[in-house]
């Protein structure tokens, strides 16, 4: 074993996003990116106080500060310490346009985003890079989620006040008893009036809407312009504070899933054979167009069964004359022809589906979404040359292909995934679950064919659907690194049993097989969420969701602290913690081709290749990567000391830096080499005689922990199932 290997693991710096890897721009590199999104808790304002189940002061949206999300600066150290300590180097940074601008059009919240400069400065020093995401849900907090400031609800015409009774939205905050809103209910919301009106005006009310102008200014391009402006106005000071641009902040969101609204709508009497999120009152669009104006109407109620909706009978919705919309205002859609108040029928059945003008139809992909993205990125990159974005489709939406004048990289994909069975019905079931992804791409005739038994079954079609939506991204946007933005699991599982039994098993398992399925297909990946404030009364402070990865333990304050303000116990608190922090190469001189990390056994496996000559060296000039070592994250709740951690190494030399959490490789590729050991092979022999696959020589490295008694040594193991190409001899030093 060499000692004397390099380690730096506080160094940030540009990425470069050609290609399906991220690259270090100083040294060649592959970067793989491991984080966490912070925070769930940005969707609500900091002062006054306003979790989602508050609810005195909710309607006034103006006076209002975000200072303090994700969590006071004065706290900063002990949560990068801890996010750190668990192996994260990459943070999706979670903001909304509320936050930016909520006093009103054009008026910038600078102490915020002076907040957000510092927070972002403190994260560096923990070598953590960044990507802001402009968050929302449904809209806005008004319309049961997040995103968007008050103003933009009322500058359209509408009267947030009066979206309950008009089931408009159905917002926690108004609800009789907060504590028993329906879980998972919110996602509803982009299937009512308020926002599907809303985002069909943000992405197509030049189309839809062009009676509605406000300034002068037609409303598609008076809430795109905003919007815009509001992300440049937090760009303006991160590009201007020394030390942010490029080797902090990477890069950018477009828009926290977007959604179509009332977009490429066939028939607005009947409810959308497109919305899959069936649950409580579910109106048709025209229904939700009539109980606007505060006409009664007869509802269908659905409920979400193990294999989807299910429809359980119809409601009466008597919103007793009260309108959504404020007085001197119509409908915007009545106003459009659309539908007629009088006699309470659609006018044009298929508006939606079709351009007003021409009678073409239409593709909210194509013909809005794309060109909000190109827009945004033009006014990104005025003020963030280069700066790269993070391309997020809706939710399972296939991009379109993009074109020569379309948004170039560096770009990046960045789709979402999450286990919609056990997210759903928070209960995780080992016996089956669903492939989803595979459902929607028409891979079977109906649910109940999608079906997988099996825990392996399970993570084999996590890694397939994850894969499928990679190379959509790859085959239509171009060939990029793939981020998937936000995966994770509710802990809150089985009526939050494991808050009092502390038995965390169906967590853990659930946790291990998302993150199965993204580490075996190579993505890159943030976790949702971070939540600082979470409890077990309320989660996450938005909608009873309770993702968090962490909540603070009830005797944190109790806790010796260091002078810096760390807990002496970082990983109090920390929830399935076994499972979301794993071993992974954060740093790796070639292409990764294979890792896999078995949580029962504590078994990594990892593999890699980088172009060789004809003699076995390293064909620097083709790989372009300037130092030769494999920088690996190794966490010590598997790995904990020498004693029980077993290495085996293709090829090369390694040393295991226990207190940093690390192991450092070199493989045997170098001659005459001053980063070259001693103890190195003086030539790599595949084992099949040639000189690796097309030019190229694979690596492995196995680690497991050796506390227990195992079959077969770790060499074994090692040397099972090699590929063409793999170096046969053990370098175990």
């Amino acid at each position: 074993m060499n000692s004397n290997l390099e380690i730096d693991i506080h160094k940030t710096g540009k990425l470069l996003c050609n290609g399906r890897f991220f690259k270090s721009n100083t040294c060649g590199r592959t970067i793989l990116l491991r984080g966490v999104n912070l925070s769930g808790n940005v969707k609500q304002p900091y002062s006054p106080y306003l979790p989602s189940h508050e609810q005195s002061l909710f309607f006034d949206g103006k006076n209002v500060s975000f200072i303090g999300r994700p969590f006071p600066l004065s706290e900063a150290d002990e949560h990068f310490a801890r996010l750190q300590s668990w192996g994260f180097n990459f943070l999706r940074y979670n903001i909304t346009w509320e936050a930016l601008e909520h006093s009103g059009p054009g008026i910038y919240d600078h102490d915020y985003i002076d907040y957000v400069v510092q927070i972002l400065l403190k994260a560096k020093q923990y070598g953590f890079r960044v990507f802001i995401d402009p968050h929302q849900d449904v809209w806005a907090r008004f319309c049961g989620g997040s995103g968007a400031p008050l103003w933009t609800l009322e500058c359209v015409g509408f009267n947030v006040q009066n979206f309950q009774i008009t089931n408009a939205a159905l917002v926690q905050n108004l609800y009789e008893d907060p504590s028993l809103f329906p879980k998972m209910i919110w996602p509803t919301n982009y299937w009512k009036l308020a926002t599907a009106t809303m985002f069909t005006l943000f992405f197509a009310g030049n189309t839809f809407a062009p009676k509605r102008k406000i300034d002068g200014v037609p409303i598609q391009d008076y809430l795109q312009n905003h919007y815009c402006n509001a992300i440049a106005e937090l760009a303006k000071a991160i590009v201007k504070t020394p030390g942010l641009k490029d080797d902090v902040v990477v890069g950018y969101d477009t828009l926290n899933e977007p959604h179509y609204g009332y977009i490429g709508y066939h028939n607005l009497n009947e409810v959308v054979k497109e919305q899959e999120m069936r649950k409580g009152l579910t109106p048709t669009p025209l229904q939700t167009m009539i109980l606007g104006e505060g006409f009664k109407q007869v509802v269908q109620v659905w409920e979400m069964s193990s294999v989807g909706p299910r429809e359980m009978g119809e409601k009466l919705v008597d919103p007793a004359g009260k309108r959504a919309w404020k007085e001197g205002f119509n409908c915007i859609w009545a106003e459009h022809g659309v539908w007629d108040i009088n006699s309470q029928t659609v006018l044009i059945t298929d508006y939606f589906s079709r351009d007003p003008d021409t009678g073409a139809p239409v593709d909210f992909l194509t013909d809005f979404w794309k060109p909000f993205v190109n827009k945004y990125t033009t006014e990104l990159r005025i003020v963030h040359e280069n700066a790269c974005i993070f391309v997020e489709p809706p939710v399972y939406g296939i991009p379109p292909v993009w074109e020569k004048n379309d948004a170039a990289g560096p770009i990046c994909f960045a789709p979402h995934f999450y286990d919609g069975v056990t997210l759903l019905h928070k209960s995780w079931n080992s016996w089956f679950n669903i492939d989803y992804v595979g459902f929607l791409r028409g891979l079977y005739s109906s649910v109940a064919f999608s079906v997988k038994f099996g825990e392996t079954a399970i993570k084999d079609s996590f890694r397939n659907q994850i894969k499928m939506l990679r190379e959509e991204g790859e085959t239509s946007i171009g060939m990029y690194p793939t981020v998937i933005g936000e995966i994770g699991i509710p802990y809150d599982m089985d009526g939050k049993t494991a808050y009092l039994s502390g038995d965390y098993t169906s967590q853990i398992q659930a946790m291990d097989a998302s993150m199965c399925g993204v580490e075996r297909d190579l993505v890159n990946y943030t976790i949702w969420n971070y939540c600082a404030d979470n409890c077990h009364t309320w989660g996450d402070q938005w909608n009873g969701e309770d993702l968090s990865i962490w909540s603070p333990p009830v005797a944190k304050r109790l806790s010796i602290s260091t002078p810096a303000g760390i807990p002496s116990d970082l990983n109090a608190g920390a929830r399935a913690l076994e499972a979301f922090v794993r071993p992974y190469p954060i740093l790796t001189p070639g292409i990764p081709t294979k890792i896999d990390f078995n949580l029962k056994e504590k078994l990594f496996t990892c593999t890699f290749k980088h172009p060789i000559n004809e003699d076995g060296s390293w064909d620097y000039k083709a790989d372009g990567i300037h130092h030769p070592y494999m920088e690996l994250f190794l966490p010590n709740i598997h790995f904990p000391n020498q004693d029980t951690t077993d290495v085996y190494v293709s090829s090369g030399v390694y040393s295991l830096l226990f207190p940093q959490q690390r192991l450092i490789w070199q493989c045997d590729c170098i001659h005459n080499s001053a980063t070259s050991s001693a103890n190195s092979h003086t030539a790599l022999q595949p084992k099949n005689g040639k000189i690796g696959d097309n030019g190229f020589v694979t690596h492995k490295i196995v680690i497991r922990y050796g506390g227990g008694k195992h079959d077969k040594s770790v060499e074994q193991v090692g040397l099972e199932n090699d590929e063409d190409g793999m170096c046969p001899q053990c370098g175990i030093m």
